[in-house]
């Protein structure tokens, strides 16, 4: 556990750069896309991000559960192999399922025919990604940090290089996107093939298939529930709101994508810490450390990113999309509850009651649904945002007291509350805080408040000092 900044750093921030291509490529988006087609791309992603979930279906969980208990290179050979073999046959059979059910998808989803060229490469994309999903998270059981690390940053290079040939070079408008993303799933799904090969075998050993499918076997609901929630909101979200609406939606999305990248870092980082530490005696306390640590410096994140959000979207030349500022706020939210609840609600991984999970994410799931029905477009596409967040604030907080009735752990802290009311605020405020100057004096004052809390500014007088000594 003393690791997980270095471990953060080596297998969470720099590959998690893979991700950062939709914040990157944002301005480009913004010159050859209009809201229509952000509209799409939203849809279809989710769909596609829904569809990989369902052929990963946590498999390379019940891998990490188990790695670290086989001592053998031929258990782990078995037991990787296996997963593989599973993942292959999930793989086939949900494209399939997605190809002959095209039409309707289609017509019923995304309620335009004229996309069935993103679509049909959006199955193949779903393919190579979960394969390359799988494989991925091999070496970072195996401690190959540098292999994994150029990878990932070569990844990023294919995957930016090849959607701006396609958008600009050859102007395939939206098409190139799922270009792109094709691309660059190829690229890692050749390239983690090529390193783990020591461990793919292709054999089938039926007693790590059990093994792995009674463990994950239990996650699917909660995978489930997830996976579909996501284009079943935007399901819902259509027949209220308009595709351009939908489109700003998936704009900001892209706008705080930032603290997503944080998500995937600790997803990365945290659960193979979790599975190899979670029996340590110091577990509970490095585990509530690092939590605190990790909320303050993400809501200070938050505060700051919400305040200088008008500036932002002038520099990206992003006006037609300023409306975005009023919902930034909350959709960083929900990627700060995305992130905790990995950090605070682990213990169902851990005492193998993941049942927990489903039931959890069920019960938010069911009140945003109740929030939707009772306020629809009351609230513009403030409602909208709010909609797509609860169900993570209400699995957060269902999770995270769960962990803490159980493990006898007290997660939250008065300065952890403090910045998360301030956050809250901000919500309802930020947008009419038209005077740049009192809006970045709380940017400061945040600033302040995280060097004091780090105790960097007690370093540097301390430095300061020893350095008037020397003199």
């Amino acid at each position: 556990m003393k690791n997980f900044n270095k471990n953060l750093f080596i297998y969470g921030l720099i590959p998690v750069f893979t991700k950062a291509s939709g914040f990157i490529l944002l301005p480009f988006y913004i010159n050859f896309l209009d809201s229509r087609d952000f509209g799409y791309l939203e849809l279809f992603l989710t769909l596609f991000s829904f569809a990989t979930l369902l052929i990963n279906a946590e498999i390379y969980t019940a891998i990490g559960r188990y790695y670290y208990e086989c001592n053998e290179l031929k258990e782990k050979r078995k037991l990787i192999s296996s997963g593989l073999v599973i993942t292959l046959f999930l793989a086939f059979l949900v494209t399939t399922l997605m190809y002959f059910f095209s039409d309707f998808i289609l017509m019923k989803y995304v309620q335009n025919y004229s996309q069935f060229n993103f679509y049909i490469l959006g199955i193949s994309y779903v393919l190579f990604n979960a394969i390359s999903t799988y494989l991925s998270v091999i070496p970072r059981y195996d401690n190959k940090a540098k292999l994994f690390t150029i990878i990932n940053g070569l990844g990023v290079a294919v995957k930016l290089g090849a959607i701006l040939f396609f958008l600009i070079y050859l102007n395939h408008g939206l098409l190139s996107v799922i270009e792109g993303h094709l691309c660059h799933a190829i690229f890692l799904t050749i390239c983690y093939v090529f390193i783990n090969k020591v461990y793919l075998k292709f054999t089938v050993d039926f007693n790590s298939i059990k093994k792995i499918l009674r463990y994950s076997g239990r996650l699917v609901p909660y995978i489930f529930l997830i996976g579909f929630w996501e284009p079943f909101s935007r399901y819902l979200l259509v027949d209220i709101f308009s595709t351009s609406e939908i489109g700003l939606l998936n704009f900001t999305i892209r706008l705080a994508s930032l603290l997503e990248l944080i998500n995937a870092a600790i997803h990365m980082t945290w659960m193979p810490l979790l599975f190899e530490n979670h029996n340590n005696e110091s577990f509970k306390s490095d585990a509530n450390n690092i939590s605190n640590n990790v909320s303050v410096v993400l809501l200070s994140f938050v505060i700051i990113f919400s305040l200088t959000s008008p500036e932002i979207v002038s520099l990206l030349n992003a006006n037609k999309f300023r409306d975005s500022i009023l919902i930034l706020n909350v959709l960083l939210i929900l990627n700060y509850f995305k992130i905790m609840v990995r950090l605070r609600g682990y213990l169902p991984y851990t005492n193998n009651k993941v049942y927990v999970l489903s039931i959890s994410q069920l019960i938010g799931y069911l009140v945003s649904i109740l929030f939707f029905l009772l306020v629809k477009n009351k609230l513009g596409i403030l409602g909208m945002a709010f909609f797509v967040t609860l169900p993570f604030a209400i699995n957060y907080i269902c999770l995270a007291s769960y962990t803490n009735v159980k493990s006898q752990i007290t997660f939250s802290s008065i300065k952890e509350n403090t910045l998360l009311f301030l956050c809250f605020a901000l919500t309802s405020v930020h947008y009419y805080l038209e005077n740049i100057l009192f809006r970045y004096f709380l940017v400061g004052i945040v600033i302040f408040f995280l060097i004091y809390n780090f105790k960097l500014y007690d370093l540097a007088f301390n430095m300061k000092r020893g350095n008037v000594k020397n003199n």
